[in-house]
């Protein structure tokens, strides 16, 4: 049997579907799990459109984090809750505590926005932290 994406997403995250499919708790979801630390005081600190500026501490790391870790981001819209997406235009690096992720244009309802952190390598993520907006 193969695993796609999707397939492993839904395995990883089941406990936080409904009866319906749907979800029944976006704040439970987890789009990366991994060694490296989600950094302190990570916030979104402003929106123009569909464009999210984000901010974190830069001072604080273990001896896994490097500050060349790449910020990533997963969201699912309200509007299609059965399609998890990461998110194509993310810019941001651990070490300058600033990065920018866009959403889809039009926005309507409601997002889920997941941010987390992987290693210049590819190999090793951190948790993830989870935005509504």
């Amino acid at each position: 049997m193969s695993v796609n994406g999707l397939n492993a997403f839904i395995a990883s995250n089941i406990q936080t579907f409904n009866g319906e499919m749907g979800i029944s708790n976006y704040e439970e979801i987890h789009f990366s799990k991994g060694v490296l630390k989600v950094p302190m005081g990570f916030e979104i600190r402003e929106r123009k459109g569909n464009k999210l500026k984000v901010c974190w501490d830069t001072g604080w790391q273990t001896s896994l984090d490097a500050g060349t870790d790449r910020l990533c981001a997963g969201v699912i819209y309200d509007d299609e809750p059965l399609r998890p997406l990461l998110a194509e235009n993310v810019t941001g690096i651990r070490s300058e505590g600033i990065g920018m992720i866009e959403l889809r244009e039009g926005i309507t309802k409601c997002y889920h926005l997941y941010c987390y952190f992987m290693s210049r390598d590819g190999r090793c993520y951190s948790g993830d932290k989870y935005f509504r907006g």
